[in-house]
């Protein structure tokens, strides 16, 4: 089991760090929490990705999932840093490399690699292209995109084989992670430490926080929007918030109930979504991942409509909380959630779901125990 206070290499995207951002800083900011909690101390390793004239040109000769080529000087940042520190555990957060993983455990056979999954970025895309085809809107060439999809699935399954171990962040990714050949896997579920609003919600006001680039969160919207058209009063308010605008703007030209709000500070969301009755957050389809801002919405203690892949990556009690299975129950849910009276009934609902989540220490000692054994 890891001793106290054991050195440790966490490497990633220096943007990863940032203290603003969306659900890949969040979840670095809490993988670092718990992996200090756990008593490692971190010593980080960032890196940033080449966007010179060739790196762009190989981009569209040979388009590419993501990122899988080793950034330049990392493999000697990296071996320097754990000559300097002693370290024998290194953290990827969010991105691996194959080549670099290999390299690695040639030079230093006793290191323990671990990858802080975000999912695996395979699911999105495939999901992706199947929605595109679906809609008539394919962005690659059938060849051009299984090749893109091979490609990323093969290194992923390439990575695997260095690593020591996974930590995902859902039940259903420790499956992915087994069928790509990981040795040892485990969930952590989210924690929660956003501070409840000052709630001053409106009556027939509801939100949303949403990347709206990301298909599995825009046809959520959409199927959700068109089982609620027609069928909500006339003082019905759906506040959309997130970017990019044109498709924000899209989306509330289509429906005249949503108000497009567009990308609000921290600052200007809390102000806004206390005056939300419910926060809703629509999917219908298991993404890669975890959808972070439902532990935001958690914190914010707004009560919450989403559904059964809304809530993964949670503990959830659907007995306390139940979940929709389809556009058209969640639709009814956000309904009967959307009046003020009602609020302090379902915001109770929400304060239980946050009482199961783990703390902090929990997901250390478990993170602790986990790479022990």
């Amino acid at each position: 089991m890891a001793g106290a206070s054991d050195r440790a290499i966490f490497v990633t995207h220096s943007r990863f760090l940032e203290p603003e951002g969306g659900g890949v800083q969040v979840c670095n900011r809490e993988y670092i929490a718990t992996l200090k909690a756990a008593d490692f101390e971190l010593r980080p390793v960032t890196y940033e990705f080449s966007h010179g004239l060739i790196a762009r040109v190989c981009s569209r000769i040979a388009p590419r999932v993501w990122y899988t080529k080793e950034p330049p000087r990392l493999f000697e940042s990296v071996v320097q840093a754990l000559i300097d520190t002693g370290a024998q555990y290194i953290f990827f957060g969010h991105t691996a490399f194959a080549s670099l993983s290999r390299r690695l455990q040639k030079k230093f056979p006793n290191l323990r690699q671990v990858l802080l999954s975000h999912g695996v970025e395979g699911l999105d895309f495939c999901i992706d292209q199947h929605t595109r085809r679906e809609a008539g809107t394919e962005n690659h060439f059938r060849i051009v995109a299984e090749r893109m999809l091979g490609r990323i699935l093969l290194e992923q399954m390439s990575q695997r084989r260095c690593f020591y171990a996974v930590l995902t962040l859902s039940p259903f990714e420790v499956e992915i992670e087994k069928w790509l050949g990981c040795a040892k896997s485990l969930w952590l579920p989210r924690t929660i430490a956003e501070d409840p609003l000052d709630w001053q919600p409106i009556d027939q006001r509801v939100g949303c926080v949403s990347t709206l680039d990301h298909t599995p969160n825009h046809e959520g919207l959409i199927k959700l929007f068109d089982q609620l058209e027609g069928s909500v009063p006339s003082e019905f308010r759906f506040r959309l918030v997130g970017a990019p605008p044109d498709k924000g703007a899209a989306i509330a030209q289509r429906y005249s109930f949503v108000d497009y709000l567009g990308r609000l500070s921290n600052r200007q969301l809390r102000i806004e979504a206390a005056t939300w009755c419910c926060f809703v957050h629509p999917m219908f389809l298991y993404a890669k991942g975890c959808s972070t801002k439902l532990a935001i919405a958690i914190g914010w203690g707004l009560p919450i409509a989403t559904t059964k892949y809304g809530s993964r990556g949670y503990r959830w009690d659907r007995l306390v909380l139940p979940v929709a299975d389809s556009p058209a129950s969640l639709a009814t849910f956000i309904q009967m959630r959307a009046h003020r009276e009602r609020f302090e009934k379902y915001r109770r609902e929400t304060a239980q779901i946050r009482a199961l989540s783990p703390t902090i220490s929990e997901i250390g000692f478990e993170i602790r125990r986990f790479l022990g054994t």
